[in-house]
């Protein structure tokens, strides 16, 4: 992690009306990019479309989880999504599926 300097208002600005973002991904993108293109943990939808249109690397919250179980640093990615959708986070059925399919957890 590192602490980056405030992008150009009017870039935000930009960013914000073109791709309907909050303030916040939208600065979260124009900083990774002035760092290099640095990847991005970053879920909402229209954020994340942004910044990959950007050719930026986007990492979303599951493959966080993914790679904390690989690592052995999580026994179950099924809890820690269960977690995250009583809480509001949108996942997909299918996607929530393909996931725990593809750690042998379903």
């Amino acid at each position: 992690m590192s602490v980056a300097e405030a992008p150009d208002s009017a870039q935000v600005a930009a960013l914000r009306h073109e791709f309907h973002l909050d303030r916040g991904e939208s600065e979260a993108i124009l900083v990774a990019e002035s760092l290099d293109h640095a990847s991005l943990l970053m879920d909402e939808r229209r954020g994340v479309h942004c910044a990959r249109s950007r050719g930026m690397v986007v990492i979303r919250t599951p493959l966080i989880y993914v790679q904390a179980k690989l690592l052995g640093l999580v026994g179950s990615v099924q809890e820690k999504l269960d977690e995250l959708r009583t809480q509001g986070f949108r996942l997909t059925d299918a996607h929530y599926a393909m996931i725990l399919r593809d750690l042998g957890e379903l």
